[in-house]
């Protein structure tokens, strides 16, 4: 999925908006999945519900981006 979403922000595009678009898509969704694999690593529960509440945020802050990126393309 993330090498779709690097070649759609690279090369599918046509306008600036669109690439800039994609690629902030591309990486909400990698620093989802980077706080999401902190929070597994993290020791207290607190801190782990707290990570995994932000990464699943982040996670539909980019599925919202690819929606509107994928509506305009």
């Amino acid at each position: 999925m993330l090498t779709l979403l690097a070649m759609l922000g690279g090369g599918g595009a046509d306008t600036l908006f669109l690439k800039v678009l994609f690629d902030a898509q591309l990486f909400v969704v990698e620093l989802a999945m980077i706080t999401g694999i902190a929070g597994l690593l993290k020791g207290g529960e607190m801190q782990k519900r707290m990570l995994s509440h932000g990464a699943a945020i982040l996670l539909i802050v980019g599925t919202v981006l690819l929606s509107i990126g994928a509506a305009i393309l």
